[in-house]
């Protein structure tokens, strides 16, 4: 399930994560990082989901160490105006207006949603 108990950050997860198994599907998860934090990646996907994805699976990206440092977990929605306010209630930046995905309205960047989402059984791209 989500999260570890008891923390502030864990609450705003929590209420994140039953927005989009119970609302918002579908949706897609994606991550951007640097080449050299490819396989930690894949090894904690894998540890988290059975599954280890390809290093050109295209719901990676990879950038160059020189313009990218870290790793961002994206997760590309669309929903109905409540969900989204629900998502900025808890602390969530829900960005919009961008065109990131055609096909995807919002955009959530957080790690902790992402890994809950994995763990509970979506994966790596499109989740219908």
């Amino acid at each position: 399930m989500p999260t570890k108990k008891g923390t502030k950050q864990t609450k705003k997860v929590d209420v994140a994560f039953w927005c989009f198994i119970g609302v918002s599907r579908p949706f897609r998860l994606e991550v951007e990082l640097p080449r050299k934090r490819l396989n930690k990646f894949c090894d904690e996907y894998e540890q988290k989901s059975r599954m280890r994805p390809s290093d050109h699976h295209p719901a990676i990206t990879c950038i160059g160490e020189r313009k990218k440092w870290g790793v961002e977990y994206r997760i590309y929605f669309n929903c109905i105006d409540v969900v989204k306010e629900n998502l900025n209630k808890t602390g969530l930046r829900v960005e919009e207006g961008f065109p990131y995905r055609a096909e995807y309205r919002y955009r959530v960047n957080s790690e902790e949603l992402f890994w809950a989402l994995i763990e509970y059984g979506f994966h790596l791209g499109d989740n219908p």
